[in-house]
Parts: C-alpha cells; structure tokens; sequence
C-alpha cells in the first residue's frame, strides 16, 4: 500500500488525487509497516531481551532518518526534481514487501524455533558464550499471562501507562511544532535552533539505544520515569533559559528522555500484558497519545497568541509531566486472574 501510494505520489498532478488516493494509502500503508506491527513482532520473539530487541527497532528508525533525509536533499538538489524522492520511496517499500514476505515469520514456533532463541529440553546446549549476561530473574517483571483487550481495558495499570506515553508523545509534539519558534524569539538564530531541534532526534535515538540496553536489568517503569524527567527538565529549561548552551542543554536532556520513552512504553506493555493483545493495546495507546499530540501545538498556539509567548504552554507541559512520574511509578503489575474473577462477578450479578 505504501509503494502503491508513494507510485502515486510520483505521478499526482491534483490536489483531489492526493486526499482521495495518495494520503490514505501512504497512511495506512505506512501505519501497517512501522511501530505497531514491528513492536508486536519484538514482543512475540523476546522476552528476557524484549528491550534490547525494541531499542534496537527503534533505533534503527533514527539511523536511517539521519542518513535518508540528507540523502533525499541531495537527489532534489542535484536534480531538481522532488518527485524522483517518491519514486525512490515506492520502489524501496517494494522491495521491503517482498524481503518481509520471504523473510519474516510471526512467531518462533512458525520455523521450530523458541522465545530469545532457546533450546527445548530435548535439545542439548551448544555451549556458546553469551555476549550479553542473562538478566536476573525477578529484576523486571514480565507476566507469564496473556491478556487481552477485554480484561486490560478494566485494569488501572493500562490507563496509567496511556496516560504517561501520552504525555511523552505530547511533548515529542510541543517541541517538534513550537521549539524552533520559541528559540528564535528569545534570540537564538535560526541556525543555531534549527541544530539544537536536530540534536534533540541524535540524542533520542541515543536514548532508545540506552534504554535497550538497560531495559532487561532495569524495569521499564523506571526508566520511563526517568524519561519523563528528563523531558520536564528539558521543557523548564528551555522556558527559563534563553543562551545558546542553555538550549543545547534543553535539547541533552530532553532528546535522551524522548528516546528513553520510545522504547519503554512498548516494552511495559508487554511486559504487563503478554504479547498476544499486544498489537491491539498499542493501537489503543495510539490513538489517545495521537489525540492528545494534535491538540497539544494548538492549545500552545493559541497560548502564544494569547500571552505573546510559550510560558504558560510550557509550565502546563511540565506540570502535567510531574504527574506522569507520579503515575508510572506507581504501576503495579495486574493480575489475570483478579480480572477474570471480577468479570465473572459481574456476569453472575447481571444475570440473577
């Protein structure tokens, strides 16, 4: 689908041809083909370094960002011509089509193969040194239950966790819409801001990386916590501060706390909830974290116009964000069994 809509891209000559066939075949193509499903498949094929494997996936998205886009400025400087870009995307989803089609299996179990690449117990060990130590058991909690979208929608814990990916999203948003503006205004000179946005995306794909690395010894939670931190310390600075390292400083801290969330949320969620409702939980928390990245530029917009500046914008954002700490902190695994229960509570109580 995405091939088909970057094809079209390529040969679009109308505004009605963009709306009615390029953005909504680029759009769900590229919805099938990215965080969603490639998160899902992660989740399926590790568990004890499910946050390695979701850093590495994750970061593999800014690697290429930092090497495509330069790219694609240099084919449209070279040629003048910006529609050999879509060409170029349409014929490189194609081949990603055909390699994952060859390639890629849902599960382990689909090629004889077991979770984290193990041996079953019939299977003798081949002895191979590991490159990484094997996580203390116990250390990060990962459920042996499988939920799904049912029962996950009662717990807390979800809710909460929307809630703080949200919030991180939201703030990705803010500064990707608002933080080149703002530090324009308080005398920074477009270059300059323009390098600190971009080292805002360096850092974060440092940080997915990091929190990779970290994920499967230190719970998910916490480094989304820390995160959140880092982005509330990134926005207070930014607010407060108005020299050029105070705004290299903003964009440190707040480019590695985006990067620690990226990668945290998806492998909370399944930590807690198992892999088999993944792919409909994400969507869930997609669509909220979508809801609340939307409005988010335009209430700090209409802030601005309001008050001449992004202060209350700002303060608002980081407010909200100490909560989030509060919030994730304070996520306690759920238990399958208590919500089956309560269900089935309900049900009897329905039906006497």
């Amino acid at each position: 689908m995405a091939a088909v809509g970057a094809l079209n891209m390529y040969f679009t000559e109308s505004r009605w041809q963009y709306y009615l066939v390029v953005a909504p075949l680029l759009g769900l193509g590229i919805a099938l083909q990215s965080i969603i499903p490639g998160n899902y498949l992660v989740s399926v094929w590790f568990k004890q370094r499910r946050s390695l494997a979701i850093g590495i996936f994750m970061a593999s998205g800014g690697i290429a960002r930092a090497v495509v886009v330069p790219c694609f400025a240099f084919v449209i400087e070279t040629t003048g011509n910006w529609r050999l870009i879509w060409l170029m995307m349409a014929l490189s989803s194609l081949l990603c089509a055909v390699v994952s089609g060859w390639l890629v299996r849902e599960r382990p179990e689909d090629l004889g193969q077991q979770v984290d690449g193990g041996v079953s117990a019939e299977q003798p060990s081949t002895g191979r040194r590991r490159l990484l130590p094997t996580p203390a058991a116990g250390r990060v909690y990962r459920t042996e239950e499988e939920w799904t979208l049912r029962p996950a929608l009662l717990t807390t814990a979800l809710w909460m966790v929307i809630f703080c990916s949200a919030i991180s999203a939201a703030g990705n948003s803010l500064v990707n819409s608002q933080g080149l503006f703002h530090l324009q205004d308080v005398g920074i000179d477009r270059i300059t801001a323009a390098s600190v946005i971009g080292l805002v995306g360096i850092l974060s794909t440092s940080g997915r990386l990091i929190s990779g690395l970290l994920g499967d010894y230190i719970d998910p939670r916490r480094l989304l916590g820390v995160g959140l931190g880092l982005i509330g310390l990134g926005i207070v600075i930014l607010n407060l501060n108005s020299s050029i390292w105070g705004a290299y400083l903003f964009g440190c801290c707040f480019g590695l706390g985006n990067g620690l969330a990226l990668v945290t949320t998806p492998a909370i969620l399944a930590n807690l909830f198992g892999s088999r409702g993944y792919a409909s939980l994400a969507a869930t928390r997609g669509v909220f974290s979508t809801l609340l990245s939307a409005s988010v530029p335009l209430l700090a917009a209409w802030s601005f116009d309001l008050h001449h500046n992004y202060a209350l914008a700002f303060w608002s954002y980081a407010a909200i964000n100490l909560l989030g700490i509060g919030l994730i902190l304070a996520v306690r695994p759920p238990r399958l069994s208590r919500q089956s229960d309560q269900a089935g509570g309900e049900i009897e109580a329905s039906t006497s």
